[in-house]
């Protein structure tokens, strides 16, 4: 979505590789007070029990499907129900009845 030309017109494809090598390492996810579950996309189909994200080795690479990429890359979409592939051709997107 215009990182990768941003930093390439701004700077290098040498600082956009340092930027992926960053993100590889952070957390996938965080519990704050018991009570808000953050993380940069979405929910996963595969999430079944939330030890399971503890399970992720990082550093890693982001995998094009599955409960990584999914917790990365899936969307809310208020206007659905359920699970529908998503038109970035990336994860999925998730109505409200599947919270």
């Amino acid at each position: 979505y215009g990182f990768y030309d941003e930093c390439k017109r701004r700077h290098s494809i040498k600082l956009w590789r340092k930027f992926g090598d960053v993100f590889n390492t952070l957390p996938v996810a965080a519990i704050i007070e018991d009570k808000i579950f953050c993380m940069h996309g979405g929910l996963s189909q595969e999430l079944v029990d939330l030890n399971e994200i503890n399970a992720i080795k990082r550093p890693c690479d982001v995998p094009d499907e599955g409960l990584l990429c999914d917790l990365l890359w899936s969307d809310p979409d208020a206007e659905s129900s359920g699970w529908k592939e998503s038109d970035r051709s990336v994860s999925f997107t998730f109505g409200g009845d599947v919270l």
